[in-house]
């Protein structure tokens, strides 16, 4: 490190140990005895070394911290603690761009990860170190989610692009699509409704590319309980009993209506098993 010698006058360059474990070199304040301006330390204990700047015997202002694990900040310091914008290199060669407060990440920034099988990247709000607000994520499987985030996991309103351009928008809980939402797949299907541990489950609205419609209950993303299914002449009863496992139609209820359309209302149950 190249030490600035047009600092103020009132600051001197010296060399000190601090007990056993400090050993710095660079300027104090001769009126105060303190280190203050730029300098270099070693921390004999943690193995840490920092080079910046001092104001009261501590980091303040402008730096770079090694740290005897090995990960690497350079960025901003107040009262000896990472405070301001910086950047976070990790030893696993991931790695933070951004705002920190009092020694966590908090506020705007961009996560990056370099060997995860899952993450890519992330950039938006941080809180206590967690994605927390408003974020952005890509995902190493093509996939990107932008909207709400609280304690590192999807929580809100938010917008799924996966890399095949199929979509859901809506409410998100604990990671996972539950409350109201849009799913459109990419064979031209889409469904409105409500959600559960991320599967079709309460009341929604199915929407075939052919142009057949379903309205009604759905459990575990089946078809179950009563709904009405709209289609063309291709018999609609057919396509109601085409729902999961040990369900039975009870009840069908067909008026009649133009020829090009048709729609069943029924209503399934499990099956009873035999004894």
């Amino acid at each position: 490190m190249t030490l600035d010698v047009s600092l103020k006058s009132h600051l001197q360059l010296r060399q000190l140990w601090s007990g056993s474990k400090l050993m710095y070199h660079g300027y104090w304040n001769k009126v105060t005895n303190k280190r203050e301006g730029l300098g270099v330390s070693l921390n004999i204990e943690t193995d840490e070394i920092y080079q910046g700047e001092w104001l009261d015997n501590v980091y303040n202002g402008k730096g770079r911290l090694l740290f005897g694990s090995g990960e690497i900040y350079t960025g901003a310091f107040a009262a000896n603690m990472i405070e301001g914008k910086g950047v976070f290199r990790f030893t696993n060669g991931n790695s933070y761009d951004g705002e920190w407060k009092k020694g966590k990440r908090e506020g705007k920034g961009t996560y990056t990860w370099l060997r995860s099988d899952t993450y890519k990247r992330y950039t938006g709000d941080f809180k206590n170190n967690q994605r927390s607000g408003k974020g952005s994520m890509e995902y190493k499987d093509g996939s990107i989610y932008t909207g709400d985030w609280r304690n590192g996991l999807r929580n809100g309103k938010g917008k799924l692009v996966s890399k095949n351009n199929e979509t859901y928008e809506g409410e998100w809980s604990n990671d996972v699509r539950e409350g109201k939402g849009v799913k459109k797949y990419m064979n031209g299907d889409y469904y409105e409704g409500d959600f559960r541990q991320d599967q079709k489950d309460g009341k929604g609205k199915y929407q075939w590319a052919s142009g057949r419609v379903y309205v009604g209950d759905w459990e575990s993303g089946m078809r179950s309980g009563e709904g009405v299914l709209y289609g063309r002449t291709q018999p609609a009863m057919r396509a109601a009993s085409r729902t999961g496992k040990g369900l039975s139609l009870i009840h069908i209820s067909e008026p009649t209506r133009p020829l090009y359309i048709s729609y069943a209302v029924f209503c399934l149950k499990k099956k009873k098993k035999k004894k």
